[in-house]
């Protein structure tokens, strides 16, 4: 367990106050809330808009932008694995059986062995060539379900540039 600790995300304890900075597909975006009939976030500029009944409400202020974020998760980690199975000769091998996205706290992604495929929501926070790290190291898993010579030489075939990206990912959400 100590050794899936190094890759937790050490972002400081989250308060949603207006100012605070939130990572957006490897962006720095600052949260700012506005009164609204109608619930919503977007982005705007460098910003976060969050809009609320009552955007003074901290709590709703969280649960609204975790559940933006978490949908955003899921449509771009879907646009994001298309682009990885395409680096693959076997790409009927290698695509997963199901896409499953969720809040971990030690790692952001695995492979089971049955083929489904759990990606860490706050990955939304990487670079997306992080983001095709991580799924293209977990598609790897459908061939050899190890960590293993065989494993780092088909990674080293589908992503050369592997290396980088894992160090980037690191640097950021760490």
């Amino acid at each position: 367990m100590e050794f899936f600790r190094q890759f937790h995300p050490k972002t400081p304890m989250r308060r949603y106050e207006p100012g605070e900075t939130h990572l957006y597909l490897g962006r720095t975006y600052r949260l700012k809330f506005v009164k609204s009939d109608t619930s919503s976030v977007k982005i705007i500029g460098s910003r976060i808009v969050i809009g609320l009944l009552n955007p003074t409400d901290r709590d709703a202020v969280r649960t609204q932008l975790d559940a933006w974020q978490k949908a955003q998760a899921r449509v771009w980690f879907e646009r994001r694995l298309l682009v990885c199975i395409d680096r693959f000769s076997d790409k009927d091998k290698v695509a997963p059986k199901a896409l499953i996205v969720r809040q971990l706290k030690l790692r952001w992604g695995s492979m089971s062995q049955s083929g489904r495929l759990l990606l860490n929501r706050s990955l939304i926070g990487a670079a997306k060539s992080e983001i095709d790290y991580v799924i293209t190291h977990e598609l790897c898993h459908r061939v050899y379900h190890h960590h293993g010579a065989k494993f780092y030489e088909l990674l080293d075939r589908v992503m050369p540039d592997w290396r980088k990206r894992k160090q980037s990912l690191e640097r950021r959400l760490a």
